[in-house]
């Protein structure tokens, strides 16, 4: 079959969905995958190669975590033990017992001057402060070996109605060490965990970066889960047709009850432009954290300093200027044979070769 015979034959096809066989392929890439909706291609692509320390640093980084009320627990929040009746009384009494709404259940809660009696007395303790440790050792990751800027930017979310947002800042590698992660200081834990709040922030935030991702650390009750694909989707799209820099999202999920398949959901999440925009991982042994992480994060590997793509008129369809992540997605014209990937020193062709059986029906 001729090259036009070829476009020809996959004009009459409206919507397709396939991976161009391994043979032919550039030698360089893992795989391509090419999802075709009416005029257009949206391709995703992995790439192999070699890198270095020096090109990875090419991200924007965020880390946001979840204050709604059932994270209490993992910020040593959660009253363990029981207190008995006489005590009890006399922190009624006193006032120091409130009654609150915590991810839309009403519940009895401690004032901070009964649980200070109380653990005075030995009556409770407090369960332990896993987001401590786990948020400075993302932290220090992030900062070292991802940011471009030696820095992440923390932030609280799901505070107070569950769309607050609280910003700590930007806080630097060897700052992470010296941070009390104990929750918000200016907003009160949230009664629903909404998320989309948080992703507009770091959408809004780093609007200008030219490659950006964020880390969300979660229980995965999140209380607006459409809400975020549909936003989730749309974000795809700008991104495959080049409105707006390539971003990242992470999951992780902490606790002893994670909700995983809200995160599997959300990281599953099919998006027209075949672009995938989450990832995710759950924290079940704090001292496996950074390795587990790390092999997330191989997707956001850098393999060249920059690079853009070239549909067959050479128009240039994606530009990636600080840095070339080893899994790409974009779009061009379903008329388009080939596209052409540009690098610093050399340049790859891709054919876009649908399997001939598909061809013909």
């Amino acid at each position: 079959m001729t090259s036009d015979e070829h476009l020809s034959a996959i004009a009459q096809i409206s919507n397709i969905d396939f991976t161009i066989a391994a043979q032919d392929t550039v030698p360089e890439s893992s795989n391509v995958t090419v999802r075709k909706r009416g005029d257009v291609f949206h391709i995703q692509m992995s790439l192999l190669g070699q890198t270095e320390r020096r090109l990875n640093r090419a991200w924007q980084t965020g880390l946001a975590l979840d204050t709604s009320a059932s994270m209490r627990a993992e910020y040593g929040r959660r009253v363990i033990g029981s207190i008995p009746y006489k005590f009890y009384a006399d922190y009624q009494n006193k006032g120091w017992v409130s009654s609150e709404s915590r991810d839309g259940r009403r519940t009895k809660c401690l004032q901070r001057p009964a649980v200070t009696d109380a653990l005075d007395r030995g009556l409770i303790r407090l369960s332990p402060n896993t987001l401590d440790f786990v948020a400075p050792e993302l932290i220090t990751y992030l900062a070292s070996n991802i940011a471009c800027d030696g820095s992440t930017h923390l932030t609280y979310w799901g505070g107070g109605n569950g769309s607050e947002v609280e910003t700590v800042g930007d806080i630097k590698a060897n700052e992470a060490a010296r941070l009390t992660i104990d929750g918000p200081d200016r907003m009160m834990f949230g009664d629903k965990s909404l998320l989309l709040p948080a992703i507009k922030y770091y959408t809004d935030h780093f609007k200008k970066s030219p490659l950006s991702l964020v880390v969300f650390v979660t229980d995965g009750r999140i209380d607006d889960l459409s809400e975020v694909k549909r936003y989730t989707t749309q974000l795809a799209d700008e991104m495959s047709s080049n409105q707006r820099p390539p971003l990242r999202f992470i999951l992780v999920g902490v606790g002893e009850d994670v909700d995983e398949l809200t995160l599997k959901q959300l990281s599953a999440h099919n998006t027209d432009s075949y672009l995938n925009v989450w990832d995710y991982m759950i924290v079940s042994d704090l001292q496996d954290v950074l390795k587990i992480f790390a092999e997330v994060m191989r997707d956001s590997q850098i393999v060249a300093a920059s690079g853009s793509i070239l549909d067959s008129s050479a128009n240039q369809v994606r530009l990636y200027p600080r840095g070339l992540p080893s899994r790409i997605g974009f779009s061009l014209p379903a008329n388009s044979p080939w596209f052409d990937l540009v690098m610093p020193n050399q340049t790859l062709r891709q054919y876009i070769k649908i399997p001939t059986y598909m061809l013909r029906g």
